[in-house]
């Protein structure tokens, strides 16, 4: 199962579940057209740490993009892939 998260303006992360792994892509790349070969970066076999900031972050960046907390998150997350 994919489910997306938005991290910045046109930078979005999704986590396929199946295969435990997460997806840097542009926003003109649609969650279910990711593939090691269409996205940014990939990152494989995603920690239970990792997975568990993802899962702390809102769906869309104007939600948190005020709150620092989960702002510090985002970078972590875009700097740990």
């Amino acid at each position: 199962m994919l489910t997306t998260k938005q991290l910045a303006r046109n930078v979005f992360l999704t986590y396929c579940s199946t295969s435990n792994t997460m997806f840097k892509h542009c926003s003109k790349t649609k969650a279910q057209n990711v593939s090691a070969n269409s996205v940014q970066a990939v990152k494989r076999n995603v920690s239970a740490q990792v997975l568990q900031q993802y899962k702390l972050l809102p769906a869309l960046y104007n939600l948190y993009s005020k709150n620092k907390s989960t702002k510090q998150i985002a970078t972590s997350l875009i700097n740990s892939i």
